[in-house]
């Protein structure tokens, strides 16, 4: 535990490993590495981070919930992950570790004064990052291979601006709890969801969302107004040239009441954009202003 008004410094090269216990950040911490040097938090497994700490040889290798979680709680000020790798952890279990039942990540912010910066957050059990109903500033990060999603936002109104998030086994972003993220300028690809929002109202803007299993975006609530960039998206074909296809402009709006569109869906005329929706039985009451703008 790091307490209220003290301040733990790393220095860039400084590793550190884990086994269950969670770090509990109610002060500063503050890991700022290097690009050649950065800071590492990782499982006691883990032999490609300062060696076979456990000794066994290769007889074990790290795997997400090895360890606890690095937990911001809400009176942690000016905390900074900067160049630090974050790894295979996300399981210390129960009341004591003051996750409630798990942990469920591999940082857990409660706090606003809190940026993750040009870090790599992976492998982590349920999500690589988890946010709560806070502000914080997650810029430049690569968030990849956590188990189920890359961050988890419960009612948060953070700025995720600049990352890669790939790999997940769920969702690159998953939105619940009336979360208003503001989504810039992300690379978003490979997951099973690019974004998925229950209840949620984010403004997505610039990001590069391609080749996730199922959807791009998938938006999960009575309305709401998007504005999208990425790779994958809906492509028109000409009626009588199925072989020169004419992709739209890849940034497109859409009114949507609990439907998505999935990644790389096409259609060969406008028409059949607006068929596509009417189908889904939405209530012309809850789709104002048209349907889809391409």
């Amino acid at each position: 535990t790091i307490p209220a008004g003290m301040t733990l410094t790393l220095d860039p090269g400084v590793g550190v490993k884990g086994s269950g216990a969670v770090l509990l950040v109610n002060g500063t911490l503050s890991a700022v590495g290097t690009a050649a040097a950065p800071i590492v938090f990782t499982s006691y497994r883990d032999d490609s981070a300062g060696g076979d700490t456990n000794g066994d040889g290769t007889a074990t290798t790290p795997a997400a919930n090895d360890w606890g979680t690095i937990v911001f709680n809400a009176g942690s000020t000016n905390s900074v992950l900067d160049h630090t790798v974050v790894r295979y952890g996300g399981g210390a279990l129960g009341s004591n570790y003051h996750c409630g039942t798990y942990c469920y990540s591999n940082v857990w912010i409660n706090s606003a004064s809190v940026t993750v910066q040009n870090s790599t957050i992976a492998n982590g059990y349920f999500a690589g990052i988890r946010i709560g109903a806070v502000s914080p500033a997650i810029t430049g990060n690569v968030i990849e291979s956590n188990t189920n999603h890359g961050l988890w936002l419960e009612g948060s109104s953070a700025a995720i601006t600049g990352n890669t998030i790939r790999n997940n086994s769920h969702s690159g972003i998953y939105l619940t709890g009336g979360a208003t993220p503001t989504i810039t300028g992300n690379t978003i690809s490979t997951n099973y969801y690019g974004i998925n929002a229950s209840g949620s109202t984010p403004t997505i803007t610039g990001n590069t969302i391609s080749n996730n299993t199922a959807y791009a975006i998938f938006l999960d609530f009575t309305r709401v107004a998007v504005a999208a960039e990425f790779s994958s998206c809906p492509t028109i074909r000409p009626r009588n040239s199925a072989d020169d296809p004419v992709s739209v402009e890849r940034t497109w709006q859409v009114w949507i009441a609990r439907f998505a569109i999935p990644a790389g869906t096409e259609f060969d005329s406008q028409e059949k954009v607006s068929r596509y929706i009417e189908g889904l039985r939405v209530p012309r009451s809850q789709v104002p202003l048209g349907h889809v703008w391409l």
